[in-house]
């Protein structure tokens, strides 16, 4: 029975399918080959949803070819009619999240498209402005926040890059303390603090060297004077 089943399914229509499934029902439940002949069913009865639905989706794939927000929503009703429980299910559901993206893509391109220009511009904080406008959870919001962060960074370089400029030029003439206190203004989070702390780091560490030979000289200056006047003191005595 269950071969007969299987040469009538090889038809591959529905009618041949409903046919098969017919014959392997015929198997008893306490015959041995029941299971398996159930599970030929359960898939005999999943490939007849397929041919069912699957002109439903491929109407739904040529209208979102055509590739309009309009036409896009029309193939996402489409497959939509795709039912829950249906072979094909899955699959229609994969296709309508992938339509949504191509609809949110179509509306917030512009948006970035704008920002773009306004900053090719060097109109930097209204290109920040325009690209705040794709909101969280929208398939371009990564690329947005992405590009507002590069942006950002470009603005903090502006102002800050003129202080650590002026801060190392103190550096090099030996004024570490103003040159410290001068870049410890970058303040953390900003594009150059990183930057500015690496600097920073050798100057405290220039100054911190200076100041000990500084210290040491001092104090073989201190010596020294008192052994000269130890033997002055001797000489005086004498």
């Amino acid at each position: 029975r269950l071969r007969s089943a299987h040469t009538i399914a090889r038809i591959g229509y529905a009618p041949a399918f409903r046919l098969a499934a017919a014959q392997a029902q015929q198997i008893s439940p306490d015959r041995p080959r029941r299971l398996q002949g159930q599970t030929l069913v359960a898939h005999w009865r999943n490939e007849i949803q397929r041919l069912q639905d699957r002109p439903i989706l491929r109407e739904a794939d040529r209208l979102a070819q055509l590739g309009s927000i309009p036409d896009l929503q029309a193939a996402i009703a489409k497959a939509g009619e795709v039912d829950l429980g249906r072979a094909l299910r899955v699959e229609a559901q994969t296709r309508i999240a992938d339509w949504r993206n191509e609809i949110q893509v179509i509306e917030d391109r512009p948006i970035l498209d704008e920002a773009n220009t306004l900053a090719r511009e060097d109109r930097l904080q209204e290109a920040i402005q325009v690209a705040r406008r794709i909101p969280e959870g929208r398939v371009l919001y990564a690329r947005a926040q992405g590009l507002i962060a590069d942006w950002t960074a470009q603005i903090q370089i502006a102002e800050d890059q003129p202080i650590l400029n002026e801060a190392k030029d103190l550096a090099y003439i030996g004024s570490l303390t103003r040159a410290i206190n001068l870049a410890s203004q970058i303040a953390p989070g900003r594009a150059l603090y990183g930057q500015a702390q690496s600097a920073i780091a050798i100057w405290k560490a220039e100054r911190a060297y200076i100041e000990s030979i500084r210290a040491a000289e001092a104090r073989t200056s201190s010596g020294e004077n008192s052994a000269d006047s130890a033997g002055a003191a001797e000489d005086s005595s004498e």
